[in-house]
């Protein structure tokens, strides 16, 4: 999120999640106002974009250490930019937040506005999930750090 939105998250890694069957929680969710707009982390690839069941409209972006970034809930996409294929870099804007998700296409407003952000690491065989918590902090301190240079 861009510092100056307003928006507030903690870990919620491992929570138990219902809709869809029993699961855990593989992500971090940043709650914002419908809108605000959802920055990329890293330089990447796009993946993947469009709908799912669970994350609504979504973006995944695979980074150059081979992480999978995936950003979901939007309200929408930042289309002039952004196209499976091409490469985004940090803080460029691939979409918006939103409360999309957990239905067929177009199912919105189930839960409050958020981004819900998760990384999966790829060991060769399958990407696997881990708490992106730590890495939201970092790259939350390291933005203050230079904006204040």
């Amino acid at each position: 999120m861009p510092l100056n939105a307003e928006y507030t998250y903690r870990s919620t890694w491992g929570a138990s999640r219902a809709w869809g069957g029993a699961r855990i929680h593989e992500g971090t969710d940043i709650f914002a106002g419908y809108g605000v707009p959802v920055r990329g982390a890293v330089y990447g690839i796009v993946e993947v974009m469009g709908w799912n069941p669970y994350g609504g409209w979504r973006i995944g972006v695979r980074d150059l250490n081979n992480m999978y970034h995936y950003y979901a809930h939007l309200s929408g996409f930042n289309k002039k930019e952004v196209r499976v294929g091409e490469v985004v870099k940090p803080g460029q804007i691939l979409g918006w937040v939103g409360g999309s998700g957990y239905g067929k296409p177009g199912t919105s407003g189930k839960f409050p506005p958020h981004l819900h952000f998760g990384l999966y690491r790829d060991n060769g065989l399958m990407d696997w999930p881990f708490d992106p918590y730590p890495h939201l902090r970092k790259w939350e301190r390291e933005e203050r750090l230079r904006s204040r240079t």
